[in-house]
């Protein structure tokens, strides 16, 4: 009997610590900061999905700091980070932005849309080689004066519509590395 109860509990252990990785957010009690993860403590952080249906999205002005946490650079399954960021109309910093792995992301539309507090967004690590839709990315970033593009892939891009729509203060951008083409 004992040895029994010890194999369950042993074996309960194992399937904790197996347990498989996943993306997930946690938004503060305040709602002022959203932290990115990607381990096996979705549950007991009361993490939200980073796919569609994001729980954040009712708060999004709330938020003030985003912060993507170092295991997030392992995660590799991130396909779309659409409208992550939209509507944080009071968001003024992301830190750890290096540790997001976009090598597998087509979808970026939308994603700092609105973000009037931001003023600068260094992107220079962003592996946008299958990215394919950009529209609004960017769009309503009224106050952002630095943005570092300069090492896009935008070859297989189909749409940018709109994406520095409202980028007033931008300093300088530099779109030399941009390959766009008319479908």
């Amino acid at each position: 009997m004992i040895k029994r109860c010890l194999f369950f509990i042993i074996l309960l252990l194992l399937t904790t610590i197996i347990k498989a990785q996943e993306p997930y957010a946690v938004l503060s009690e305040s709602n002022t900061v959203l932290t990115f993860y990607y381990d096996n403590k979705k549950t007991s952080r009361n993490g939200q999905s980073v796919d569609i249906n994001r729980g954040w999205e009712n708060y999004a002005n709330s938020i003030l700091t985003a912060i993507f946490d170092r295991s997030f650079a392992d995660c590799t399954s991130i396909t779309s980070t659409s409208s992550w960021f939209s509507g944080c109309n009071n968001l003024t910093s992301i830190q750890g932005l290096h540790f997001l792995n976009t090598a597998n992301v087509t979808d970026m539309s939308e994603m700092f849309y609105g973000c009037k507090s931001l003023t600068i967004l260094e992107l220079d690590h962003f592996n946008t080689s299958k990215v394919k839709w950009m529209s609004w990315m960017f769009q309503g970033c009224t106050q952002l004066k630095h943005l570092d593009i300069s090492n896009f892939n935008t070859q297989d891009v189909e749409s940018m519509y709109a994406m520095f729509w409202g980028c007033y203060k931008l300093e300088s951008l530099n779109l030399s590395s941009f390959k766009t083409i008319v479908r």
